[in-house]
């Protein structure tokens, strides 16, 4: 879905993954063979895809369409997941 070289880790991103001790393969892996769990349009700036890896570990990976395309966060829960994006576009809002 994203072609090699089209794509940028966000500062963000980068901090969850190593929290959380995934790699760039990982993520990149999930966003190529994981499944898309939810399109989230934000109106008038981005959409996000939300993908989700289930083994050998379920996490989840958020990616903003516009380009290049911007790899947002990686999350353990789906939960955590939807917190993050939902953080995101009030962070959009009161720009």
């Amino acid at each position: 879905m994203i072609p090699t070289g089209e794509y940028t880790f966000s500062s963000h991103a980068l901090h969850r993954m190593s929290e959380r001790e995934f790699t760039q393969d990982q993520v990149l892996n999930c966003i190529r063979n994981g499944e898309i769990f939810k399109i989230q349009d934000i109106p008038d700036k981005d959409r996000h895809i939300l993908f989700r890896q289930k083994n050998p570990i379920d996490f989840y990976v958020v990616v903003a369409t516009s380009l290049p395309f911007t790899i947002v966060t990686v999350c353990n829960t789906q939960k955590e997941c939807q917190e993050s994006v939902r953080d995101c576009i009030r962070r959009e809002k009161s720009l």
